[in-house]
């Protein structure tokens, strides 16, 4: 009789010492989550907001204005949505830009550029207006440079150039198209 009731008994214990450490490791499991999904504290956002950049010398170096800006001061990164900028040259008309998204670091002088990028460069006596098209764009204002190693697609009135990485040197008003390089040129515009 006795052997019986350790034949029952013993696959209760289990079952109870079973579902014993299970609710203790489910029950661990939901704060560790939480610990780990937990977004990074912005320090301070805008809404609708528009900033201008000054040279030591006073002049302005940019402008942007975009939908929102978020600041997280421990990792020095600003993300930007919808961002429109100008950035201005010493000589010539200011080059214009926009995208979907932006994101600085090191106090604005490195700028990724994502989505929708486009880059526009107006007429000069030199050069003719061009628009350069990509997905993905990084900027350094201060240094008047922009470069891409993605698909891109540089345009103006009478021609169209697809290349896979472009540079651009705005303060030189010149763009190098770096690889796979195609293009069409349309005559009967002149």
């Amino acid at each position: 009789m006795a052997s019986i009731r350790r034949q029952r008994l013993f696959p209760a214990v289990v079952f109870g010492l079973l579902a014993i450490v299970a609710w203790w490791l489910f029950d661990e499991q939901p704060s560790v989550q939480r610990h780990s999904e937990k977004q990074p504290q912005a320090t301070y956002y805008f809404r609708d907001f528009h900033l201008h950049a000054t040279r030591p010398d006073g002049r302005t170096d940019y402008a942007i204005h975009g939908k929102r800006m978020t600041y997280y001061q421990k990792a020095d990164v600003s993300l930007i949505a919808q961002p429109v900028w100008t950035v201005y040259v010493p000589t010539g008309a200011p080059w214009q830009g926009r995208s979907d998204e932006a994101r600085t670091a090191a106090g604005g002088s490195e700028v990724q550029l994502l989505g929708d990028v486009r880059l526009q460069r107006p007429a000069t006596s030199v050069n003719p207006a061009i628009t350069l098209k990509t997905q993905r764009l990084h900027l350094r204002p201060r240094e008047d440079y922009a470069a891409t190693d993605a698909h891109v697609t540089v345009y103006g009135r009478d021609f169209r150039i697809e290349a896979i990485g472009a540079q651009a040197w705005m303060r030189k008003q010149r763009v190098q198209l770096l690889a796979e390089v195609k293009g069409r040129y349309d005559v009967s515009s002149h």
